[in-house]
């Protein structure tokens, strides 16, 4: 019996240390990401993380669109955190929900939705990775949402609509 539970307390001890040595290479990786590739990498897993590759691409592109925008901050950073005051002026509004959702689950590294996030923020900046029909989205939304906003909408990917700055003439 003796024999057991040591080889079962060996057994844990060996799977702590395992864990630990992984999540100390993670953060030592998430450590050498560039802040622009970061700020790209959560707004896609925040987002889009349970989307798929070409949902995440659109997030990407969005994001960085509003970046070569003059309406918009010219960072990436600066786009994904921007919060704007409402024209009542008593209301903070975050452009991506997530950035003011107090409480949000944190990013889970280890996971296949950051890995592909941060492939897709990797590749979006530093290859232009991109989908033709976005080429002038500035906004979208998720299905579930009506935002009244009278915007053109471009097209549907996944679980979001996407829409140009072009306002819907009224007839």
């Amino acid at each position: 019996m003796r024999d057991l539970i040591s080889k079962v307390a060996t057994w844990a001890i060996m799977s702590l240390i395992v864990i630990s040595t992984s999540n100390l290479v993670i953060a030592e990786e998430v450590g050498k990401i560039r802040p622009e590739v970061m700020c790209l990498a959560k707004n896609i897993y925040y987002e889009a993380g349970n989307e798929s590759f070409d949902g995440k691409v659109a997030v990407a592109q969005v994001t960085l669109n509003r970046v070569e925008h003059e309406q918009f901050p010219d960072e990436v950073c600066g786009v994904v955190y921007q919060k704007t005051r409402r024209a009542d002026n008593k209301k903070i509004v975050c452009q991506f929900s997530w950035v003011c959702e107090a409480g949000r689950v944190s990013i889970r590294y280890h996971s296949d939705r950051w890995r592909e996030s941060l492939n897709v923020a990797r590749d979006a900046i530093d290859q232009g990775l991109r989908l033709d029909e976005l080429e002038e989205a500035l906004f979208y939304h998720n299905i579930h949402v009506r935002p009244g906003w009278g915007l053109e909408k471009i097209t549907k990917i996944g679980g979001h609509i996407f829409y140009n700055e072009q306002r819907i003439k009224k007839r």
